[in-house]
């Protein structure tokens, strides 16, 4: 009497784990494939970027793709692993579709942005070498005043290199105190 007990039990066990049947198009035991990644980090131009993309589901082998609109200009996208990886050339923003599939037939697609921001110089950097668009930073806060002022730069707009190759010099009258050489 005890073995048919257990046989009933057995049996009552097994039978939730066999649903779903042929109904389910990813398969038994395979969950629905999604693309877990929600947003990707911005990036800086010239400054290299890698991020992976993550999905979860399907049988586990995926397969990734850019399906709509571009990476941005000098990044590409790993098929095998997901990785979105290079040197981004351009600052501005793009918008492009990922697609995922694995190997059970599932797919999924994710519309993702990328925004890449101009690279922000340190102090000790000079503007030469670098794009137009790149940021110069200053240790003194009076002579980037001084700069702005001269170049008409408001305190809120950036203060590019481009710009500040058009200032060959300052004046003392400026409020730096010496010449300044770009």
């Amino acid at each position: 009497m005890n073995r048919r007990v257990l046989l009933l039990i057995t049996n009552a066990l097994l039978l939730p784990l066999g649903c779903g049947g042929n109904d389910d198009p990813s398969g038994p035991g395979n969950a629905t494939l999604v693309i877990t990644t929600t947003s990707l980090p911005n990036a800086t131009a010239t400054v290299a970027y890698s991020e992976t993309l993550v999905a979860t589901g399907g049988d586990g082998t995926y397969t990734w793709l850019a399906t709509v609109g571009s990476l941005p200009t000098g990044l590409s996208l790993t098929t095998s692993t997901g990785l979105i990886s290079g040197t981004p050339s351009a600052v501005g923003s793009q918008t492009f579709t990922v697609q995922v599939t694995s190997e059970d037939g599932q797919a999924a697609t994710r519309q993702l942005t990328i925004t890449v921001g101009p690279p922000v110089l340190q102090p000790s950097e000079l503007c030469s070498g670098h794009p137009d668009y790149a940021i110069p930073t200053f240790e003194d806060a009076n002579l980037e005043v001084a700069i702005r002022a001269a170049l008409s730069v408001g305190a809120q707009e950036d203060l590019t290199c481009g710009l500040v190759s058009g200032l060959t010099r300052l004046s003392a009258q400026d409020g730096v105190g010496a010449w300044l050489l770009i």
